[in-house]
């Protein structure tokens, strides 16, 4: 998905950042995004058309990514 080291298990994705991120995907938009180094959680309810759409879903990661930033110290 071009976000780096990403990998899989337990239902959860991992990314080694920075910032290094937990999510879990849902189908039609549903994210849960956890960045435990820092104790942020992000919930991200949708309805999107598609079970599955590639351009959201990396512009949903990369809005966390740019909250992180803008957060956390």
């Amino acid at each position: 998905m071009g976000l780096g080291t990403t990998r899989y298990r337990n239902g959860w994705y991992i990314v080694d950042g920075p910032p290094r991120l937990l999510f879990a995907m849902g189908i039609h938009g549903q994210n849960l995004f956890v960045v435990p180094d820092h104790g942020l959680v992000i919930v991200k309810l949708s309805s999107l058309v598609t079970p599955i759409d590639p351009p959201a879903i990396m512009l949903a990661h990369r809005a966390v990514t740019e909250m992180a930033r803008l957060l956390l110290p």
